[in-house]
Order: C-alpha cells, then sequence, then structure tokens
C-alpha cells in the first residue's frame, strides 16, 4: 500500500468533523476583548486531536452521512474538553 493512501483521510465526513471540532475549539478559546486566541490551550488539544486513527483502514472508514459527522464531532469536542480537564 501507498504510504500517503494510508494516512488519508477516510472521507469528506472526516473533513467536517474536524472544521466543526476546529470551529469549536477556536470559538471557545477567542477572547474577543483583545482579539487573541489562547493558543495555549488550541495546541493542547490539536495534539489530542492526533492521537485518532483518521486513516483509511481505522474504524473511522464506516461513517457516514450527515448524522455520523456531527455524532463524531460531538463525541470529540467532549473528549477534548474531559482532557483539558484533566490536564489542568
Amino acid at each position: 500500500m501507498d504510504r500517503l493512501q494510508k494516512y488519508r483521510l477516510t472521507h469528506i465526513v472526516c473533513l467536517k468533523v474536524l472544521s466543526i471540532t476546529g470551529n469549536h475549539i477556536i470559538s471557545e478559546n477567542y477572547n474577543f476583548s483583545s482579539n487573541q486566541l489562547n493558543i495555549t490551550v488550541i495546541s493542547r488539544s490539536l495534539t489530542n486531536i492526533q492521537s485518532i486513527d483518521w486513516s483509511s483502514e481505522g474504524s473511522l472508514k464506516y461513517l457516514k452521512g450527515v448524522s455520523g459527522s456531527n455524532f463524531l464531532a460531538t463525541d470529540l469536542v467532549t473528549s477534548l474538553k474531559k482532557t483539558d480537564k484533566n490536564l489542568v
């Protein structure tokens, strides 16, 4: 198997999950009064996202449709919040 093919995202649903999660992370860590992001928390969240197997061989290859992407995004945001609380 080609090395790049092994690590490609499974399909567009995973991209939607990443965009929903990223939108949530950025909006929760944006200070409107100073127009700055809390880079420390965002970096920690991105590190936690790397632990998920996004490859075409992973279990996410069975995820389908809008409802699947919304469910996974909600689950991912919840797990990131739990991880952030444990690290503080």
